[in-house]
């Protein structure tokens, strides 16, 4: 029987090239990759939730790469609207059953970037990112903040319906 690493970081690098195994990391890593569930008071968190307060509330938050969902549900707490609606994203099933199971009022779903949409022109173009019909967003016109892998938001004011 393989021997799994419960670290992490053997998920993502190995002998200094990118692996990401982010799959394999969900299902055997102890603890909360990158600490997620620690960022409340990480600076880029809170000058992105600063920020995004200027523009919001918001009805929804699309989180692309959303991993376990903490900072999905911490811009939900600090930018969202009463009734927002949240969704994440994440390449690896395993991580959207783990965000679902710990916020069962979002929405997760396994999206591949790199084979549904070219992750550039998805931070060039979000509305040809997120209007592809793999992706499992509904109503994409009604997005009005989009955040990536937990580090920045942005604001899409021809995302308002």
């Amino acid at each position: 029987m393989k021997k799994f690493s419960k670290d992490y970081h053997d998920y993502v690098f190995r002998e200094g090239k990118l692996v990401g195994e982010f799959e394999a990391m969900y299902q055997n890593s102890e603890g909360v990759p990158w600490h997620q569930d620690e960022q409340e008071e990480w600076v880029d968190v809170r000058l992105t939730s600063e920020m995004l307060k200027d523009i919001g509330p918001y009805d929804e938050i699309h989180d692309l790469g959303c991993g376990l969902g903490h900072y999905l549900a911490l811009m939900k707490s600090r930018v969202g609207a009463d009734n927002c609606r949240c969704v994440g994203y994440d390449i690896s099933e395993t991580a959207c059953v783990k965000a679902k199971q710990a916020w069962p009022e979002f929405d997760f779903f396994q999206l591949d970037l790199t084979i549904s949409a070219n992750p550039q022109s998805a931070i060039r173009n979000p509305q040809s990112a997120i209007r592809n019909p793999q992706s499992a967003i509904r109503n994409p016109q009604s997005a009005n903040c989009l955040l990536f892998a937990g580090r920045f938001g942005m604001f899409f004011p021809s995302l308002i319906s």
